[in-house]
């Protein structure tokens, strides 16, 4: 559910409110080995100034807190029906308070050409369920992008973005779970997670037909993710995992009338990965996992469009 509502103040700024509500159930497993609940409860409270800052150029700030709560966690049944630990909330499921800041720009220097720049942060404390400050306990993010599109001619446009989010969370566990209500013995390890993402791309799509479109789009993802272990019950700090993810996309459409069409669609993945969980990588029973580091994979799709208007 949503409220929203705007005001014109001075000086040309248009201000808007807005209070969302978001409840989910859920469907529970009669064994459960990770902590669960049946609902959650999220509000959020939010605020946005926007102001044209010229003929070419518009920007806006907002702010946003969000505070997530729900019913009580359920008691975790093990294979055997003895109780299992619940100490430790699943991200999706723990209670947490989020505040989010962004900016954003919207810019037309000249008639073909438009850029839009955003740029947003927030930072999320998690509650503890234990004494020993088990599971989640805060996380970042941040994001940076910019897209740019191009008007070639009155039937050609290009298209191009860049951008770069990081994700970190801070959490703790136990090394030997205790059963619910029992107090942890074993030693509390944290992992740091962090995880950066980049990717740019460019496309540009067309009609050199009247009922003809094509266009296509070249995107180079990269992602790293480190583990930052603390007092961690292994021989040393885990290395980086470093992904490249390669797309091509090429679409032809064609329009059989006003409101249907036929659309053809080819895409090609280029996956490459040193996830030493993959490869190079022995586990404690003496099992390995091995896969190709570097994958492709190809899709071709054709389809049937009908709009009703």
């Amino acid at each position: 559910n949503k409220l929203e509502a705007s005001y014109g103040l001075p000086a040309g700024i248009r201000a808007t409110a807005g209070l969302d509500y978001e409840q989910k159930k859920r469907n529970q497993f009669r064994l459960r080995s990770v902590s669960s609940r049946e609902e959650t409860d999220e509000i959020t409270v939010r605020g946005e100034l926007r102001r044209s800052l010229g003929e070419t150029l518009t920007g806006s700030v907002s702010l946003a807190r969000s505070e997530r709560d729900g019913s009580s966690f359920l008691n975790n049944i093990l294979n055997g029906g003895g109780p299992g630990s619940n100490k430790i909330a699943p991200l999706h499921l723990a209670d947490r308070e989020r505040d989010k800041f962004g900016v954003s720009l919207s810019w037309t220097p000249t008639d073909p050409l438009s850029l839009q720049f955003r740029a947003s942060t927030s930072k999320d404390d998690y509650a503890s369920r234990g004494a020993e400050d088990l599971g989640l306990r805060d996380g970042r993010a941040s994001l940076v992008s910019v897209d740019a599109a191009y008007q070639i001619t009155d039937a050609w446009q290009a298209t191009a973005f860049a951008t770069q989010t990081e994700n970190k969370i801070n959490q703790a566990t136990c090394a030997a779970s205790p059963a619910d209500g029992t107090p942890c013995t074993s030693p509390v390890w944290a992992a740091n997670l962090r995880n950066v993402s980049r990717a740019v791309g460019v496309g540009a799509n067309g009609k050199p037909l009247g009922n003809l479109k094509i266009g296509t789009e070249l995107a180079v993802f990269r992602f790293r993710d480190s583990f930052g272990l603390t007092l961690a019950p292994v021989g040393g700090p885990l290395p980086d995992i470093n992904t490249r993810l390669t797309t091509l996309k090429l679409f032809v459409e064609y329009a059989l009338t006003k409101a249907s069409g036929l659309r053809a669609h080819l895409v090609h993945d280029r996956y490459r990965s040193d996830d030493w969980t993959w490869a190079n990588w022995t586990y404690t029973d003496g099992t390995r996992v091995t896969e190709d580091p570097d994958q492709k994979v190809n899709f071709i799709g054709l389809s049937y469009y009908y709009q009703f208007r």
